[in-house]
């Protein structure tokens, strides 16, 4: 969840606003690797870029769906990561 938000101050522009809900898909893919994986520098990295990206789907596709669909997204970066 650290690199989520870390990701997102280095990334996003300074107007927009981090929401909450940005940060909770990454928060399900770093325990769910935690919890598969045995902690080596491996997982650690793959909890890291998985948590990135989880954000980043989060944002990308939350825009879309609110806009277009007037849906939350939830949980659905989770699932697609």
């Amino acid at each position: 969840m650290a690199s989520a938000y870390g990701f997102a101050r280095l990334t996003f522009p300074v107007h927009m606003k981090c929401e909450p809900y940005h940060f909770y898909n990454s928060l399900l893919v770093g325990l769910s690797i935690g919890g598969l994986l045995q902690f080596s520098g491996l997982a650690v990295l793959l909890a890291v870029v998985g948590g990135m990206l989880a954000m980043l789907l989060t944002v990308v596709l939350g825009h879309f769906m609110r806009r277009q669909a007037g849906l939350p997204v939830l949980g659905l970066p989770f699932v697609l990561v």
